[in-house]
């Protein structure tokens, strides 16, 4: 039995080498689990504002727009940043579940009427997830983009 000192000088490279099979195995695990668990999620993008936007509802508070002028609640807003916040967030980044989910209640988050009368509304079901007609969704990036409008309302 040899000594802990007078191990052979190839000991080192073959326990590196080991070290760095188990490396390489357990980056391939985690890779192969992410997209088992992402798999029931399809990478998508969700154009929700085929026409002109000309009302939105947040809880009590309207936004609308006359005359290519946004108010809030008969208060005049800066008509820039609301265009602005239509353009970013009318085409969102969405995960759309490809597996039905059960859902325990759905809230309404916001309410859009167009330019031709018609009305939709997003539904939030959970923190990120939402649907919108029918189709259930995650999306951060819609909550980060009804976070600014909800701030817009505080702020008025």
């Amino acid at each position: 039995m040899r000594s802990f000192l007078n191990r052979p000088k190839s000991f080192k490279k073959q326990s590196h080498r080991r070290s760095f099979f188990v490396l390489i195995f357990l980056l391939l695990a985690v890779i192969f689990l992410q997209k088992k668990l992402t798999s029931n999620l399809n990478k998508q993008e969700l154009f929700w504002c085929n026409t002109r936007v000309v009302k939105l509802s947040v809880n009590k508070n309207i936004f609308v727009n006359k005359n290519f002028k946004w108010h809030l609640n008969k208060s005049i807003l800066d008509s820039l940043f609301m265009e602005r916040w239509l353009a970013k967030y009318c085409k969102l980044k969405i995960l759309k579940v490809t597996k039905p989910i059960k859902i325990k209640s759905k809230k309404p988050l916001f309410c859009v009427t167009f330019v031709n009368k018609q009305k939709q509304c997003f539904y939030k079901i959970s923190k990120t997830a939402f649907i919108w007609r029918g189709k259930i969704f995650l999306s951060p990036q819609l909550q980060s983009g009804f976070n600014k409008i909800l701030f817009l309302t505080n702020k008025l």
